[in-house]
């Protein structure tokens, strides 16, 4: 479906990766991984058409339908998030684009009988490729996706832009979603997603008939919707079969190989060197020195695995509180008409570990506050 020929990628006359093969399947779900600034996010820009290779060439099928979702989006549009999905569906608008044309025609008093009759054949055509893409169940597929990603339906009519990056960003999510693409590339789609929406999202993903490219720092994302891993390494891309935690199997044995052959060839290196050193204004040994300096200059690099930092906190013990720390009784709260809590009973005993689970505006965030002292 899509293949990079001997692709290579430069930054700041940097190489990220060099010759680089890589074939992508239909129906591949492949995550992509390796330390930050190797490159992860250039290779969705390229296959998405954004950014182009230093060297090499990549070669996609005819007509291939691809939709990408970029860590960072900002939408200043002033239609409404329906409108906005709606009107990113290419194929839809193409279809009421020419459906409203051939009305025209027909309508038109002065069109001949021959372009009325065509008219109407077109028209007829139109309407297979609608049963084809499911068009009358449209609006109903936009509103369930936009529910799933934490969407209410009052949220339909408001404007896109009033929305902070985090919700533009599943709006966003929202339209690729919809696009009916062959291949989705996804850059951290789950910074910006709460737990439910996350939930739903893997879902929907699971069930998508199209190949899957996606970078994401969430384990569980990825191990539940990739089967190969596509490594960044030592500016060479690998394709491993197996998803993201065979990977890091084989990611922990070979790291453990290549830092005994560092080791034993930094010694190595040690030694040829002292060698050197002591008998370079020997003359008998002046070939031997010329032979090991030749040595040298043949090791191979060998450079080592990135290793993400590990941070050790240590807080000091807290003081032991009463069995039951925290007690609300009878409490109600709201915003203006909007009754978030009414006569809730809620406590905490010693030991306890809680989580606020609901849906969006339930008042997780409200109950969080409130229990910290904040309002």
């Amino acid at each position: 479906m899509i293949d990079l020929i001997d692709v290579s990628i430069q930054f700041t006359g940097v190489p990220l990766f060099e010759s680089t093969n890589i074939k992508i399947n239909k129906g591949d779900r492949i995550a992509l991984v390796g330390a930050n600034g190797t490159g992860k996010s250039t290779i969705l820009k390229i296959l998405a058409g954004l950014e182009e290779t230093s060297t090499g060439k990549i070669q996609k099928q005819k007509n291939i339908s691809s939709g990408y979702l970029p860590q960072e989006y900002l939408n200043t549009s002033t239609k409404t998030v329906f409108e906005e999905v709606k009107q990113s569906l290419v194929k839809v608008n193409e279809i009421e684009s020419k459906e409203i044309f051939i009305h025209k025609i027909i309508d038109n008093p002065n069109s001949s009988e021959t372009e009325k009759t065509q008219a109407i054949n077109d028209l007829g055509y139109l309407e297979n490729l609608k049963i084809e893409i499911d068009y009358y169940a449209l609006n109903s597929r936009i509103e369930k996706v936009l529910e799933g990603l934490g969407f209410t339906t009052d949220d339909f009519n408001q404007a896109v832009s009033t929305y902070s990056g985090g919700w533009q960003m599943r709006i966003e999510l929202a339209k690729i979603l919809l696009g009916n693409h062959d291949i989705i590339l996804l850059d951290e789609p789950t910074n910006h997603l709460d737990l439910d929406s996350l939930q739903w999202l893997i879902s929907f993903l699971v069930n998508f008939k199209g190949a899957l490219l996606l970078v994401s720092h969430d384990r569980f994302f990825v191990n539940k919707l990739t089967l190969r891993t596509l490594e960044i390494f030592n500016r060479k891309l690998t394709l491993f079969n197996g998803n993201y935690e065979a990977y890091l199997r084989f990611k922990e044995e070979r790291d453990k190989q290549l830092i005994a052959n560092f080791q034993s060839q930094e010694k190595k290196r040690k030694q040829t060197e002292d060698f050197i050193e002591r008998f370079r204004y020997k003359a008998t040994k002046a070939k031997q020195v010329q032979s090991r300096i030749k040595q040298l200059d043949k090791l191979e690099n060998i450079e080592l695995p990135e290793f993400e930092g590990k941070i050790n906190l240590r807080f000091p013990e807290p003081p032991r509180s009463g069995s039951i720390p925290i007690d609300l009784l009878s409490l109600t709260k709201k915003y203006d008409d909007n009754l978030v809590f009414d006569n809730f009973n809620f406590r905490v005993e010693r030991g306890d570990k809680i989580a606020f689970v609901g849906p969006n505006g339930a008042g997780k965030t409200t109950l969080a506050k409130i229990i910290a002292g904040k309002i």
